[in-house]
């Protein structure tokens, strides 16, 4: 690894086979405005966001290692960020309201949820899940 995270280049394409059944599993929409009033586009390697979740993983084990995903995955896509995490086994995600939670619970039916904001009285049980109850952390 190039930087201790990143893979290099070579690297990527050599894990691809272990991390996603879909060669260069790319996000290339997002919310936003169009790519004319952008002034271009985003492609998201969601290969080398898992291969850097991977390695970070490797590195507080035996602790778990969790994701943020808030603001929408930092503009990554808050969907294919938390299901290609959660596909290799991240299962604690960190979003900023309830909102978030709800497309994290979506995208990760089974996942451990942290709202950093808190959680408006009545508003648990959506996040319930069948066989963990609430799920949500204040």
């Amino acid at each position: 690894m190039a930087n201790g995270l990143m893979p290099r280049r070579g690297e990527i394409h050599e894990r691809e086979a272990l991390m996603t059944s879909e060669p260069h599993q790319r996000l290339t929409e997002s919310q936003g405005p169009s790519a004319a009033e952008a002034g271009g586009v985003l492609s998201i390697d969601l290969a080398a966001l898992v291969a850097n979740w991977r390695a970070l993983k490797g590195r507080v084990a035996p602790a778990d290692c969790a994701a943020v995903v808030k603001a929408d995955g930092y503009g990554c896509g808050i969907e294919p960020v938390t299901a290609a995490l959660a596909k290799v086994g991240c299962q604690t995600f960190f979003v900023a309201d309830l909102p978030e939670a709800r497309r994290v619970r979506a995208a990760a039916p089974n996942a451990i949820i942290y709202v950093l904001n808190g959680v408006p009285p009545g508003t648990l049980s959506p996040m319930r899940t069948p066989t963990r109850g609430p799920s949500l952390a204040v």
